[in-house]
């Protein structure tokens, strides 16, 4: 899971479950694993982008605006904050695992 921004600094982070026995009820947590910039990603990888399209919808709130859909593969999702001129605020990309 990546946090990015508009400035190219990327959070990279884990999203896991646990799972309370007691009560079989679960809760999800995110954990930050470490700060870097898209240009160390690239580094390794220069194909890390994949196509995301604004299909399930936008809303403004606080003077900028919110977007979310998903990835290209089909187990991931984004949401995007934007200022109302359509520059990047902050992103967070997630790609979820399916349960077996």
């Amino acid at each position: 899971m990546h946090n990015t921004y508009g400035d190219g600094t990327v959070i990279r982070g884990n999203i896991y479950e646990v799972i309370i026995t007691e009560t079989s009820k679960s809760k999800r947590c995110w954990f930050p694993l470490c700060d870097t910039v898209l240009k160390g990603i690239e580094k390794y990888e220069e194909d890390v982008w994949t196509e995301i399209d604004i299909s399930y919808g936008a809303f403004e709130y606080d003077n900028q605006k919110f977007v979310f859909g998903p990835g290209a593969i089909g187990n991931e999702g984004y949401i995007a904050s934007i200022t109302l001129t359509g520059e990047l605020n902050s992103s967070i990309f997630l790609l979820f695992k399916p349960y077996s």
